[in-house]
């Protein structure tokens, strides 16, 4: 009974401790904002946006390559 005490001690610790250095290296920098670009129904790249300073606008600065000219549905 007591092996079974320490042990389950044990996993509540190391979870605990998984939870704490995972939300610790986690850093939360506001500063860049990643998007996964979608170009129709397939998944081109996660990308870098630029926000502006009162958060509404975002902006794309890059050339993706193999997308034709013209009008096309980007998510």
């Amino acid at each position: 009974m007591k092996f079974q005490k320490r042990v389950l001690c044990l996993l509540a610790l190391l979870s605990l401790s998984f939870l704490v250095i995972g939300c610790w290296l986690n850093d939360d920098d506001e500063d860049q904002f990643v998007a996964n670009i979608k170009i129709g129904a397939s998944r081109h790249r996660t990308l870098t946006l630029e926000r502006s300073d009162n958060g509404q606008t975002l902006t794309l600065d890059a050339t993706i390559d193999g997308v034709g000219a013209g009008k096309q549905q980007v998510t």
